[in-house]
């Protein structure tokens, strides 16, 4: 009699227990084997938000969201007020959406804000909406005040081809441009001629082309404008985003 009321019970605790540890340990796995991340680039006049989403995983993934938003994006200023949240202006269907990731594939997705902010620094939050792998990355982020040399800078491209146009308003005729991964300098300083010094905005077109094999496996591809001061320092420097790679 002994033997069988144990051989009763096991199975009822293993019925209750074992559904539960199969389900966390599943949202859990999801939520370890998924990068995601945001990186906003910011001028005096927008935010690029370039939101990252990788399966580090050598399985695929199927993630599920409550409707067609994917993500969250919010900026908070230095006293921690939210000054901008994405979905505010926004409509998005309210069905079920999936995402499939296949091994080691990542999905890139920009949004761009012209803003009106007051220069310096704030707090980038961008979650991932999916109902079993919520996550989220916080970035902090400066505003420049308003480059009086370039503005209405657009870039284009991929893959180490990329156009670079604008505006330009040097003091002297000239700037200069490199492009940098954050480790390596893969575009030298190069000058530019604006040919006018009478204070008209210069339009201006760049054309960068590098090779493969100098193309960062993993960081952010940046392009600096710059002019040099008298003394040769850089000033009224201005990043524009050219290509995350992941």
């Amino acid at each position: 009699m002994r033997m069988k009321k144990i051989f009763l019970v096991f199975p009822l605790l293993y019925f209750l227990v074992s559904p539960l540890n199969s389900t966390h340990g599943n949202e859990r796995n999801n939520a370890e084997e998924l990068l995601f991340f945001v990186d906003p680039i910011a001028t005096s006049e927008k935010i690029s938000f370039e939101l990252v989403l990788k399966n580090e995983s050598d399985s695929p993934k199927e993630l599920e969201f409550p409707s067609s938003q994917l993500y969250e994006l919010t900026v908070r200023d230095p006293d921690g007020k939210i000054v901008y949240t994405f979905s505010e202006d926004k409509m998005f269907a309210q069905v079920i959406t999936t995402v499939q990731l296949a091994p080691k594939e990542k999905k890139v997705w920009v949004e761009e804000w012209i803003h009106s902010l007051q220069p310096g620094a704030y707090e980038v939050t961008a979650q991932l909406l999916s109902s079993k792998a919520p996550l989220s990355d916080t970035k902090n982020m400066n505003v420049p005040a308003e480059n009086p040399v370039f503005k209405e800078v657009e870039t284009s491209g991929k893959g180490g081809n990329y156009v670079v146009k604008g505006l330009a308003n040097p003091t002297n005729g000239q700037f200069f441009y490199t492009v940098e991964d954050g480790h390596n300098e893969l575009v030298l300083e190069t000058a530019v001629s604006t040919k006018t010094t009478n204070g008209k905005w210069y339009p201006f077109s760049i054309k960068l082309s590098i090779p493969k094999e100098k193309l960062p496996r993993n960081g952010t591809l940046v392009l600096h404008l710059y002019e040099r001061s008298e003394q040769n320092e850089i000033i009224h420097s201005y990043p524009a985003l050219l290509e995350t790679f992941y």
